[in-house]
């Protein structure tokens, strides 16, 4: 009985092996066909539809030159307080602000690229700018409607142990000097986040406005010319920079940055001149009792640390301005001096607690401290400054005091490349009082401020 079904077994599984193979050669047979089929409506249709995506695709207009997109899009809230009036305006972050960008690069030999940048603003209610006159696009006496504002557009050759030249719409290389920040704060707010507005001076009259508040926080930054740019290559962590620019601008700059065991440091110094010269008599307006800026000399700088493993960080603004000035109707005539002394501190912690991104929690101080000697007699034989404060006959204020303080959230998603924030900020100046010839203690009431929005970069 046993061999018996030992031999069925061997029959039926040599049987059912043949009838596999057969099964399996005959699909053989017929699959080139079937696939044939698929494959002649599968790429004719595929075909057709990367011929349209061609035709309405915007292309690069070579192919040795790579081509990267960026920006981001900034909007937010802006709930003020100046201690007379109040109201909430629709802005774009001056701290990121809206923009979009392109650079590229190509390879002109082993070791040396040249390159391009090209960025553009596109903002609408700066919160920088805005203010109780102009709060939108649409005020006919606004200075911040949303126009089409150029950032950079340059071009640059790089040489791997030489170092970069750029050449265009350029960054003076202090720009950024003084802004030098680890923990991520700075996207939410700093010094100058509402610094367009108006203190209220009790001098004249509580309706009454004057210089902004831009005008006593001033950290001595470098801005955006036209002109040209080196910067090293990094040798140990450092970068030198210098810039030249029109109208006699240069200035220079020392970068550092590097990271011990736990610890993260950036650093950097920057010193720039304006050697302006008053050039006529045109653009001296004698009713407006004003002198023309001569020479404006600054030196600024920032620290940044972090403790990696916590997230606690802090960074430190410097700052010193030196402002000449000259009686463009009168070179002989008085000239009349301003300097401005700046400190700024935010510290806090940034940390991935809730898996999503980023927080970043954190709090801020500063101080100036502005000083303005000299001025000119006018016609009616008052002394006259260029600081706005003359007013019905008021002398120029020649020492300010002035401090801020606030604290603010921004929260990461990295999912999505977004960051939302929350910035307050107040605004107070102190010893506010006028030169020896019209001694006058004035008072200004404290400005106060909410910055909340959202950041979607690209």
């Amino acid at each position: 009985m046993k061999m018996m079904t030992r031999g069925f077994m061997k029959k039926t599984s040599l049987t059912t092996l043949v009838a596999a193979a057969g099964i399996f050669m005959g699909n053989s047979a017929y699959a080139p066909a079937i696939a044939a089929d698929l494959g002649d409506g599968c790429c004719a249709d595929l075909e057709e539809r990367v011929a349209e995506l061609e035709a309405t695709t915007a292309r690069k207009g070579n192919r040795v030159v790579s081509l990267q997109v960026y920006g981001n899009v900034s909007r937010g809230l802006l709930i003020w307080d100046d201690g007379v009036d109040d109201d909430i305006y629709n802005v774009d972050n001056d701290n990121q602000s809206t923009k979009v960008g392109f650079t590229g690069s190509g390879l002109m030999k082993p070791g040396f690229t040249a390159g391009f940048q090209l960025e553009f603003n596109i903002q609408e209610a700066d919160s920088n700018t805005v203010n109780q006159l102009v709060h939108d696009a649409n005020d006919d006496t606004g200075s911040s409607a949303g126009e089409f504002d150029i950032r950079y557009a340059n071009v640059y050759i790089e040489g791997e142990r030489l170092g970069r030249l750029t050449v265009g719409h350029i960054s003076e290389s202090t720009d950024g000097i003084a802004q030098i920040n680890l923990g991520g704060s700075g996207v939410a707010g700093d010094a100058t986040t509402a610094g367009g507005f108006f203190p209220r001076i009790g001098f004249i009259g509580d309706d009454d406005l004057n210089s902004t508040w831009v005008s006593f926080f001033v950290d001595g930054d470098g801005g955006r010319v036209n002109g040209i740019r080196y910067d090293s290559p990094s040798i140990y962590g450092f970068i030198l920079s210098t810039s030249f620019s029109e109208d006699d601008r240069y200035d220079v700059a020392l970068r550092f940055s590097k990271e011990w065991n736990s610890i993260r440091f950036a650093a950097g110094i920057g010193y720039r001149i304006e050697d302006r010269d008053v050039k006529s008599l045109d653009t001296f307006d004698p009713d407006a009792s004003f002198s023309d800026v001569d020479e404006v000399e600054a030196v600024s700088g920032s620290v940044s640390v972090m403790h990696v493993p916590t997230g606690l960080f802090v960074s430190v603004q410097l700052g010193s301005v030196d402002t000449e000035f000259q009686n463009a109707a009168d070179p002989d005539d008085l000239t009349a001096d301003a300097e401005m002394d700046h400190w700024y501190v935010q510290a806090g912690v940034t940390r991935n607690w809730f898996g999503y991104g980023n927080t970043t929690i954190y709090g801020a101080y500063g101080e100036n401290d502005y000083s303005r000697g000299g001025g000119f007699l006018d016609d009616a034989g008052l002394v006259r400054g260029n600081n706005g404060f003359d007013a019905d006959g008021i002398s120029s204020i020649v020492d300010v005091a002035a401090t801020q303080w606030g604290f603010g959230v921004v929260q990461a998603f990295d999912s999505a490349a977004t960051e939302l924030f929350a910035h307050y900020l107040n605004y107070e100046l102190d010893d506010l009082f006028t030169n020896d010839a019209v001694p006058l203690a004035l008072g200004s009431d404290d400005f106060s401020a909410v910055l909340v929005g959202m950041t979607v970069k690209f």
